[in-house]
């Protein structure tokens, strides 16, 4: 479980830092701001072993 998350220089987010995420956690805001850059994020923190994420991100 993520309990915290810190990203910084990752696409278009220069910095940004959550703190106490709990189990379920709600990403709300207007279009364009960054949520989809979040899940990316965390995206590829996770499967940074896996030799074909870049041609998923890439289809995706």
């Amino acid at each position: 479980m993520i309990t915290r998350l810190n990203a910084k220089e990752f696409q278009n987010l220069q910095g940004i830092e959550f703190g106490k995420l709990s189990r379920f956690t709600l990403l709300s805001g207007y279009n364009n701001v960054g949520k989809s850059t979040i899940l990316e994020a965390i995206f590829t923190l996770f499967d940074r072993y896996n030799p074909y994420i870049f041609k998923i991100l890439m289809l995706g």
